[in-house]
């Protein structure tokens, strides 16, 4: 995003919205989440608590970000979120791409036959 007016205007929507003095306001949320959270794990201790932690944890930023309270975890929203966390988490790993191993390829024109991944 370039730093002009629109950044201006998101950031400051942001920090309205997101300080100390706004923790308060989430605490009900976070309150009802960690309850579910804790129900799950005594209905299904052989659950994984990792699958459940993350699950809260989305749960809570979609509700208090965009207002959308996730009934189960097996929600559309809930669901994209996930696939879309794991999909950055790899593509962020360390040599996922070739041209981390050879720095070389950089410099190829995004024209050359192969050089696809120059147009991402």
């Amino acid at each position: 995003m370039v730093y002009g007016r629109r950044f201006r205007s998101h950031r400051k929507v942001f920090h309205q919205n997101f300080n100390m003095n706004m923790v308060p306001k989430y605490r009900p949320v976070q309150l009802k989440n960690t309850r579910s959270l804790l129900l799950r794990l005594l209905d299904t201790p052989d659950a994984g608590i990792m699958d459940n932690l993350r699950s809260s944890v989305a749960g809570t930023i979609l509700e208090v970000v965009y207002g959308y309270n996730v009934a189960s975890a097996d929600d559309y929203f809930l669901q994209t979120t996930e696939r879309s966390m794991t999909a950055f988490i790899e593509a962020v790993q360390p040599g996922k791409f070739l041209v981390e191993t050879f720095p070389l390829l950089q410099h190829i024109p995004s024209w050359f036959p192969g050089a696809g991944f120059k147009r991402l």
